[in-house]
């Protein structure tokens, strides 16, 4: 009965780098979007001050990638996407994701969250 719990509570804790490596994301992402209303992409090469994906990290992270489409009326749709490590992780999280998507309205930007971790191991960012 206690290792599924104990298994559970190292996958919640390892999934918590994700949100917060993906917290000094979003305040770029925003940054960048409130300049000249654009989703920077760093795929592939730095986007700004934001590294390139590969090169975003954690003990558990694999990789952050910044991207999405702004909308027509510049209210956002940039995401911001934590990949988890496949290897040396919880069971829980190993190559899963949280994708977090910029929305703007009335001068408020939120972040909604979604994930194809299992509800029980989410971070509470991303409910």
């Amino acid at each position: 009965v206690a290792l599924p719990a104990y298994q559970d509570y190292t996958a919640r804790a390892q999934s918590a780098e994700g949100s917060t490596l993906a917290d000094g994301v979003k305040k770029e992402v925003e940054f960048t979007f409130s300049q000249d209303k654009s989703c920077p992409d760093n795929k592939s090469a730095p986007a700004g001050q934001i590294a390139t994906a590969a090169l975003i990290t954690g003990k558990y992270v694999s990789s952050i990638t910044t991207g999405g489409t702004s909308a027509a009326d510049g209210t956002g749709g940039c995401t911001v996407e934590v990949l988890f490590k496949s290897t040396n992780v919880a069971t829980g999280i190993a190559g899963k994701k949280l994708t977090y998507t910029m929305l703007q309205q009335n001068n408020t930007t939120s972040w909604p969250c979604t994930s194809d971790l299992d509800a029980k191991i989410k971070p509470k960012t991303c409910s």
